[in-house]
């Protein structure tokens, strides 16, 4: 519900670091069709502020409340 300020990982460099961009979240639902495995998670396009490596930008899953960092981009 509040804007994302930092994300820390340890597949960043310098492990993260604060947000300067975002957009999103988009919903998905996956697996819509089988009632049995479906689920349902959010996708954000975050920015983050490396230090001296400069910007990466990321794609951020976020299912059954745990975000995960599923792309890397430089």
């Amino acid at each position: 519900t509040h804007r994302p300020a930092r994300l820390a990982s340890p597949v960043l460099p310098g492990g993260g670091g604060p947000v300067r961009g975002w957009s999103g979240p988009w919903v998905q639902d996956v697996r819509w069709w089988d009632r049995h495995s479906r689920r349902r998670r959010a996708l954000w396009h975050v920015v983050v502020d490396v230090g001296t490596v400069g910007e990466v930008a990321c794609l951020v899953g976020i299912e059954g409340g745990r975000a995960m960092v599923e792309a890397v981009y430089d």
